[in-house]
């Protein structure tokens, strides 16, 4: 009985990307991504309006304190510096 080579058959076909598809996955992604980052960035801090109206009244507050010092400070280094040069 003489020996068969065996040989597989191969079908040529036009393989496709299916851009539709490709592109709705890429969309949906990138929109889980940035409403994640988005959740990431909010404070969890201020749980009412209450409690941020607050915390934005006293850091205006001591920002504006700090504002004042850094203002008096440097009118009397420059008193200082006037009364030396004369």
């Amino acid at each position: 009985m003489p020996k068969q080579i065996k040989t597989k058959h191969t079908v040529k076909d036009i393989k496709l990307l299916d851009k539709a598809a490709s592109g709705t996955a890429h969309v949906k992604n990138a929109f889980i991504k940035i409403k994640d980052a988005a959740e990431d960035t909010q404070q969890a801090t201020h749980s009412t309006a209450e409690g941020y109206a607050g915390d934005k009244m006293s850091g205006g507050a001591k920002s504006a304190a700090q504002e004042t010092a850094t203002r008096a400070k440097n009118f009397f280094r420059n008193i200082k510096f006037a009364v030396k040069t004369l």
